[in-house]
């Protein structure tokens, strides 16, 4: 006799490695996008998030869309004239190529939020990333020296 067994599909396996999403996020800030978007997909799968696709999308656009910015923007550094304008105008362009890496790891840590309640509604164990963030804080110089490509380097920053 097969009895009634009800199982939610949100509901988590205990001994994840997942993290709050607010990590991801300030891996961005304080280490670059070269640790936050891998890192924010890895938290996607540990935490089983049913928005998986669109936060992988999320990412992809950050890393595809800061390519593209830092490109442009070292195309106008090197066909720009060296006055003082030029130099302002190339500052406002880099806080650009900023926002929109806060804007995509903001999307994912929307999208994540809402999964992270879940996960621990189930029983889920978020960890501790600290650690993580700091040592990708005092890293940050070592990694990004090692890119050969300076517009990489300007978008994984």
């Amino acid at each position: 006799m097969r009895s009634n067994f009800y199982q939610v599909n949100e509901e988590q396996r205990h001994g994840s490695y997942a993290v709050g999403p607010l990590w991801p996020l300030l891996a961005l800030m304080f280490g670059g996008a070269w640790l936050a978007w891998p890192w924010s997909i890895v938290n996607a799968y540990a935490l089983n998030s049913p928005t998986r696709k669109a936060e992988i999308a999320w990412a992809a656009a950050g890393l595809a869309g800061s390519v593209m910015i830092a490109v442009v923007i070292l195309l106008w550094a090197n066909s720009a004239a060296d006055d003082d304008a030029a130099g302002v105008r190339l500052r406002y362009a880099m806080i650009g190529l900023t926002v929109w890496k806060l804007v995509c790891a903001y999307r994912v840590y929307l999208l994540q939020s809402r999964t992270v309640e879940l996960f621990e509604f189930y029983g889920g164990q978020l960890r501790n990333a600290l650690p993580i963030v700091l040592i990708a804080f005092f890293l940050r110089d070592m990694v990004l020296g090692a890119v050969p490509a300076v517009f990489l380097r300007l978008a994984l920053m």
